[in-house]
């Protein structure tokens, strides 16, 4: 009986220390309390960023067809939790976020982007309270916002009479304000794409001869400059972004021409007469005067058509050397002098018509073409169609940065200034020098410095920093380092 006694013993003790030793995971894993949390909400409002992002405010509320005041998106995270009791090692608290749909503005035309607008949560902080005392506050860094968040809290003491909270503490923007301009200058550039593309396949082409054979050659050159645009190499290509199918349809429509063009080579078509020079030279032309007719139809676009087909591959010059290689001299002359007087027709209609840019696309067109023929010589009537032009868009550009600096939009008016400046170096012999931005720009600076001023008087020294930091760039952009002296005093 006494060794039954002592077996039954023995046997007790084993099973505690197994409970104590052996399975501690059963112990460790009691959960004390669990459930739901209020959400994790970040709201993007168009009139509380319309001062520090006007770019992408408007981009979005054009986009949409929405006013400013009601373009609104929200980022939220559903938020659970659950406490296990860890024995002597205290309690563990772990927080589930998980993301949920995006809602609100957030699409781009057809491209849907909320991480332009939308920032990423990269901390949080979990609070425990008892009525009004904190008794337990932890931040956490977060390393990945796309798919469900796990993050565990070790604490020492918890009742299930606290209150357990969580708030998101920092946002961090997934994009610069630069990077977002660049992307919508994409995206506006595939929307050109798109529609120029939809009306090119609309155009009745030349059907038979060479005057086919160059029209068509001269649009496949066109698809494929799209293609090595940065907005298709990096927006379509790289980014794989493309919800309106361009890619295909390029490579569609590219087939179709090509096609074509096998049919026209292989009829003996090719043949032409002196008198038929001006039909074949229309034809070679009329890509130029469909390009702009299209530009002036796509009035929907925010930023406007903005290619500039402007590289001599456009041209098909090469094509054109080998179709006219046969002919005799005359005849290569007739051809090169009847260009320029389309060219010259085209450019004086656009600058009389007001469309000084679309006028320079085409002078610098036809520059690529004279440089590389063998009879033509740039007249002081070109030349002074160029000036013309380019002087008519650097002043747009002063009006702009000029109705920017009266409204305070001081990134604005730098943009603007920027841009007249590249039209004075890229056209140096047109404007001889950039009087014009220096006198805004002094205007600039100064409604820039009793801005600071008027911002450290009324005590607001973060703001104030910021804007000496704006002008003091500006001075070192444009080489006035030492002007201002009222900065070095404050």
């Amino acid at each position: 009986m006494h060794q039954v006694n002592q077996q039954k013993y023995y046997h007790l003790w084993a099973l505690l220390i197994v409970l104590l030793f052996c399975e501690p995971s059963i112990m460790a894993q009691k959960i004390v309390a669990s459930g739901s949390l209020q959400q994790i909400e970040y709201e993007f409002r168009g009139v509380n960023n319309i001062q520090d992002h006007p770019d992408l405010v408007h981009a979005l509320a054009y986009a949409n067809h929405k006013d400013v005041r009601n373009i609104r998106a929200i980022k939220t995270f559903a938020a659970s939790y659950r406490v296990e009791k860890k024995d002597a090692r205290g309690f563990e608290t772990t927080l589930l976020l998980q993301p949920q749909k995006t809602q609100g503005d957030i699409g781009f035309y057809h491209f849907q982007f909320p991480q332009l607008l939308l920032p990423k949560l990269s901390s949080i902080k979990l609070l425990m309270k008892k009525g009004e005392d904190f008794i337990y506050v932890k931040n956490a860094i977060i390393a990945n916002d796309g798919e469900n968040i796990t993050i565990k809290f070790k604490h020492q003491r918890f009742s299930e009479k606290w209150q357990i909270l969580v708030k998101a503490s920092q946002w961090m923007p997934m994009f610069s304000d630069d990077e977002f301009v660049e992307i919508w200058h994409w995206m506006n550039d595939y929307q050109s794409a798109i529609f120029l593309l939809k009306e090119e396949s609309k155009l009745t082409s030349p059907s038979k001869g060479l005057a086919a054979e160059l029209y068509k050659k001269r649009w496949l050159a066109i698809y494929q400059y799209i293609q090595n645009q940065d907005f298709y190499t990096r927006l379509v290509i790289a980014r794989g972004q493309d919800p309106d199918g361009l890619a295909k349809n390029i490579e569609i429509r590219k087939f179709v021409l090509e096609r074509e063009l096998k049919g026209l080579q292989k009829s003996d078509s090719a043949d032409f007469q002196l008198s038929e020079i001006h039909e074949l030279v229309s034809c070679y032309m009329r890509p130029d005067m469909e390009l702009a007719e299209i530009a002036q139809r796509e009035v929907g676009l925010y930023s406007g058509f903005s290619f500039s087909f402007n590289k001599p591959a456009v041209f098909c010059y090469d094509e054109l050397n080998a179709s006219l290689a046969k002919y005799s001299l005359e005849e290569r002359k007739q051809f090169e002098l009847y260009d320029q007087k389309l060219n010259m027709e085209l450019i004086e209609k656009d600058i009389s018509d007001r469309n000084p840019r679309q006028a320079l696309v085409q002078i610098e067109r036809f520059e690529s073409f004279s440089r590389q023929s063998q009879f033509l010589r740039q007249s002081v009537i070109f030349q002074h169609f160029k000036s013309r032009a380019v002087y008519d868009i650097y002043l747009a550009y002063i009006q702009v940065a000029r109705q920017a600096i009266d409204a305070g939009r001081i990134e604005m008016a730098m943009s603007y200034l920027d841009q007249a400046t590249a039209i004075q170096q890229k056209y140096p012999k047109e404007i001889i020098n950039d009087i014009y931005v220096e006198k805004e720009l002094q205007k600039l600076l100064k409604k820039a410095l009793e801005r600071y001023q008027l911002l450290r008087e009324n005590g607001d020294i973060d703001s104030a920093d910021q804007v000496k930091k704006g002008i003091q760039g500006m001075l070192k952009r444009y080489g006035l380092n030492g002007k201002f002296s009222a900065l070095k005093s404050s």
